[in-house]
């Protein structure tokens, strides 16, 4: 088999296959957990009073408004239940106003009164938007708390009926709709996916933006919602969030800056685990507006866009040759350098999916003057950033040629590794040994041509104590790591109280 062919089934089993896959997947999700924790409130909210003016009865009503006692639900719900739209009115919105305690709202008694299949009936009821306004609202707050209680409005048949509402004249239904359905998406995939699938859903969000009575309030219920409809896990499905991608290319362009974050954020939910999306946005003409982001002083702007750059990296060898094209390189390596941890981490990340593309793409990684600032992120900085440099370097090693390796082993790569087996990461330590087996299968040829008696790599794992470390790992609890350890030794030490022994002797002349 030829060294090519060789290289592309090594390289396919660090950038293709299902476990590499999951293993990159999986880091990328602690990359971003920092900045998910920061955006977890915001996939279901509760609207409190104190959120907006509204119009009730033609009279304008400040926000601060007097909760009803609870002991009257069962009149409130009585109100809702007459058919007479005056009665309905005042019960629902009676029952908004309690469910719209900042604390400990009686969504559970609410709903033990059936009145939620008549909001539901409400929303039809398009010559009254005041009580669809108060239905829409009182719904939200019923799909704010948890997935049996959202599961319950949601089997009334509710999305269908929210998604008209997008369009209503009603600026105020409008904006209610899309907080129930953002909160309905943010509860569940399942239920995000109802949505997904309506007809139009994309068409009606993107006229919100066009809309001349649009406020700022509305515009953020609008895009935190949009944003909803293209997060959770599993991801949905590419044809059915493909028309958000014209709406969040929109609101890039918008002056208000919580709708170009937001924009961002959505264009990052996108990209992960979805290589549609690569060309995507790059037949669209916009990644040179993340990759300037990478510069931003503004983090809520770098870093979903970092997110963007580091998943569109991680396509084939074409694609990761157009981003590679923009300029990435440069600014990715001065966000090594980044305060923020999260920063360092996911940009280390996207340099990791540009050492596991081609030689030539390694080849650039390595003369761009990075390789010493990964040296000394891993020597000076946390273990989760020393972990992700791990990566960088051994995907260097397995995607590079004989030269590129030579390169990496002046740089001081089998101290790194010596040491890198002693992070308290499994995945780490197996790709350590495996880095660690290429560079010794290297130093074996190399001293094969020169007639040399030992292995330069053997001799300098030796000198750091790394093969007493290696000989140590024969007894890992995992068996992959035993395994390994096991046929380094075999193959290209001796047993290692021979070692010791032989070292003691003469520490100057190896031989192996």
């Amino acid at each position: 088999m030829s060294f090519e062919k060789k290289l592309t089934q090594r390289r396919k089993k660090f950038k293709n296959t299902a476990t590499r896959v999951s293993s990159r997947d999986k880091r990328l999700e602690i990359t971003v957990k920092i900045s998910k924790d920061k955006r977890e409130s915001r996939l279901m909210k509760r609207r409190n009073l104190v959120h907006v003016n509204q119009k009730i009865e033609n009279k304008s009503v400040t926000t601060q408004e007097e909760i009803p006692p609870i002991e009257d639900l069962p009149i409130f719900a009585e109100l809702v239940k007459s058919k007479q739209i005056d009665e309905c009115y005042r019960g629902t919105r009676a029952i908004k106003l309690l469910l719209s305690e900042e604390t400990d709202p009686p969504i559970d008694l609410v709903i033990n009164t059936n009145v939620a299949p008549y909001f539901n009936e409400f929303l039809s009821l398009d010559n009254y938007p005041d009580l669809q306004f108060e239905s829409t609202w009182a719904l939200s707050n019923l799909c704010s708390e948890n997935t049996t209680q959202t599961k319950y409005i949601v089997d009334l048949g509710v999305i269908p009926k929210l998604v008209r509402l997008i369009s209503s004249p009603d600026i105020r239904v409008c904006e209610q709709a899309m907080w129930a359905l953002g909160n309905i998406a943010g509860d569940n995939t399942q239920f995000r996916d109802q949505i997904l699938q309506q007809k139009k859903l994309f068409e009606q969000i993107s006229q919100i933006f066009l809309r001349n009575d649009l406020t700022n309030d509305v515009a953020k219920t609008a895009s935190w919602a949009l944003s909803n409809f293209v997060d959770g896990k599993p991801r949905p499905e590419f044809e059915l969030v493909k028309d958000s991608v014209p709406i969040f290319k929109m609101l890039l362009n918008e002056n208000l800056i919580f709708l170009v974050v937001d924009a961002c954020w959505g264009f990052s939910k996108l990209c992960l685990g979805n290589k549609k999306i690569i060309d995507v946005i790059l037949d669209n003409n916009i990644l040179d507006i993340f990759v300037n982001y990478l510069s931003s002083t503004n983090v809520s702007l770098k870093h979903p866009s970092l997110r963007i750059i580091g998943s569109m990296l991680s396509g084939n060898h074409l694609q990761t040759e157009k981003v590679l094209q923009f300029g990435v390189l440069e600014p990715l390596k001065d966000l090594l350098n980044d305060t923020l941890i999260e920063i360092r981490r996911a940009a280390l990340f996207a340099i990791s999916n540009i050492t596991a593309g081609n030689q030539e793409q390694v080849n650039r990684v390595l003369t761009c003057g990075i390789i010493p600032i990964l040296m000394d992120l891993f020597e000076h900085d946390i273990n989760p950033i020393k972990k992700e440099v791990c990566w960088v370097i051994s995907n260097a090693i397995f995607s590079g040629f004989e030269d590129q390796l030579r390169f990496l082993i002046k740089e001081g790569v089998v101290d790194f590794f010596g040491e890198a087996l002693t992070l308290p990461y499994v995945d780490v330590i197996i790709i350590s040994l495996d880095s660690i087996t290429k560079l010794l299968r290297l130093g074996k040829i190399d001293a094969e041509r020169s007639n040399r008696s030992y292995n330069n790599v053997a001799k300098k794992l030796i000198e750091i104590n790394a093969s007493e470390l290696i000989d140590k790992l024969q007894i890992h609890e995992n068996e992959k790591i035993k395994l390994k350890a096991k046929s380094i030794m075999d193959r290209y030490f001796f047993n290692q109280e021979d070692v010791e022994e032989y070292i003691g002797k003469n520490n100057k002349n190896y031989e192996f």
